[in-house]
């Protein structure tokens, strides 16, 4: 090979490789300009992942104060039944207590009446 030769085929090297650069240069360009966008996308899910969570997390503490409310509710129907019993107990005590003062009082007024008719009599 000539000295010619020799620089006509370093200078087409050097142009393959300016070319091979521009060419890696404009695909980093456009890797780089597409993880840009995908970076935006992954940016935007994690904002949503994040709110999914919170409401994940939010509906679970309710599921959990529901759980609790009905744990402790599974005693409220006896104690309700429990109620209901003294109330209608008492309330019945009440109307017999009642029932017997009035009937008492008929009673010795009857008598009274009686007596005094008879003494009125005589």
């Amino acid at each position: 090979m000539t000295d010619n030769e020799i620089l006509t085929a370093i200078n087409e090297l050097k142009i393959n490789v300016s070319a091979y650069r521009a060419e890696a240069t404009a695909q980093s360009c456009i890797t780089n300009a597409a993880l840009q966008g995908i970076n935006t996308r992954l940016d935007k899910i994690n904002g949503k992942v994040g709110e999914h969570e919170k409401t994940i997390n939010d509906r679970g503490l309710v599921v959990q104060q529901f759980m609790d409310f009905k744990e402790s509710y599974k005693e409220v129907p006896d104690k309700i039944r429990h109620l209901e019993d003294n109330q209608l107990s008492q309330s019945s005590i009440r109307k017999w207590v009642v029932t017997s003062i009035g009937l008492t009082a008929t009673i010795v007024s009857i008598i009274f009446t009686v007596l005094n008719y008879f003494m009125k009599a005589a």
